[in-house]
């Protein structure tokens, strides 16, 4: 039985009994190699399971990771404010490299200004 659900039981467990069962949801994405979890958590109870400089998050995460070994699996866990959008991070649009920037006119504009040019 190498599926998910003895790892998705185990994150279940620890986070019930860190923050209780109302204060957040599970939603899981398995792949052929590694299972990606999104825990959304009250916003009352997000510093709580994260704990101080990400020690509580991180713990979970290493517990997760041992249990992940045992069926050849990678794990992901990703922890969002409870409503808020799991959506994928917006991507920058490139500048073409000939079109200045702001910093390129403010390099231009110092320049000038104390003559390095000469």
């Amino acid at each position: 039985m190498t599926n998910s659900n003895s790892i998705s039981q185990l994150l279940t467990f620890l986070v019930e009994n860190l923050i209780g069962a109302d204060n957040f949801s599970l939603a899981e994405q398995d792949e052929s190699d590694s299972i990606n979890f999104t825990l959304s958590v009250h916003p009352s109870k997000i510093g709580f399971l994260i704990g101080k400089q990400g020690r509580t998050i991180n713990a979970i995460r290493r517990l997760l990771q041992v249990k992940a070994a045992q069926e050849d699996k990678k794990i992901f866990l990703k922890v969002v404010p409870e409503g808020a959008e799991a959506a994928p991070p917006a991507q920058e649009e490139a500048q073409p490299q000939d079109s200045p920037t702001a910093a390129d006119s403010k390099v231009e504009e110092l320049t000038e200004l104390l003559d390095l040019d000469k």
